[in-house]
Parts: structure tokens; sequence; C-alpha cells
């Protein structure tokens, strides 16, 4: 942040801070004589962290500012429900995940490439039922209904 008056004007709380008219920082200010860093001793940011969100959006540029703005304007998207699984269904689950994650990996990039043609996908699921995918569709959903009878 600096010196009040010599680094920058403007207030802290209400997100007027801005960087002195001569005083550069991390390229927000390309005009400034004055490195933030080297001529005031002030690094990395880290003042910032920690502050008020104001004062931390005050540090970005323009474009960030808007990525931020698109990116806090979207929605959370609701979490899975809870499928907790007990040992041994973890055990088993995970050799079965292993296998079945490093296909769909290998066969989804195939597909996007054009060197599988989608005229293959019924080939494609049965493949991964070969790979126990039913089975583990079926150890999941076990492990959710059972805990959603315990838990509501």
């Amino acid at each position: 942040m600096g010196v009040e008056g010599t680094t920058y004007t403007g207030n802290v709380d209400d997100g007027t801070f801005k960087l002195a008219a001569d005083v550069n920082w991390g390229g927000l200010n390309p005009t400034g004589t004055k490195n933030l860093q080297v001529e005031y001793g002030f690094l990395n940011g880290v003042f910032v962290y920690g502050g008020t969100t104001k004062l931390l959006n005050s540090q970005f540029p323009k474009e960030e500012l808007a990525f931020q703005e698109v990116m806090n304007a979207r929605k959370n998207q609701p979490l899975p429900p809870p499928r907790p699984l007990n040992a041994d269904e973890r055990e088993q689950a995970t050799l079965w995940e292993t296998t079945l994650k490093d296909h769909v990996n290998q066969q989804t990039l195939k597909f996007i490439l054009g060197s599988r043609p989608l005229s293959e996908w019924d080939a494609y699921v049965t493949e991964l039922k070969g790979k126990n995918m039913t089975r583990y569709i079926e150890v999941v959903n076990a492990a959710y209904n059972r805990y959603k009878k315990n838990h509501g």
C-alpha cells in the first residue's frame, strides 16, 4: 500500500484507493516513474490480502476486474449428494474407478479427435460395462441410499 499521500491517494476502506500518479506497482500505473517495490520497499501486494475486497480489487487491472465480475455473476452448482463408501466398498471402487477413468479419458479423446467414430458409441458403452461400470454404479447408489436412509 505504501504511505498515504506519497504512494497512494484516496481511502482504503471505501475503495477509492489509487496509486499516486508517479508510482507504479505490478504494471497498474505504467507511466509512474517510481516503483512501489524498489523505491519504497513494498513488495508482492501482501498488504492487500486480508484487507477488504475493495482494496484487493483496487490492485487489479481493468481486464482482471472484468473477468472477476463475470466470475462473481456465476451461480454455484449444487453439490452432489453424499455417498460415503465403507472401507471395503472404497477399496473395490478405487480399482474400478482407475480402469474406468483411464478408458473414458482415452476414448473421449478419440471421439473428439475423430479417430473413433460416434457410430461406435454402443460398443464404447459395452466396453465400459466390461470394465465393471454397472457394478460401480450399483455400489455408489447403494452408498447414497444408505446415507439417505440414515441421515434423511
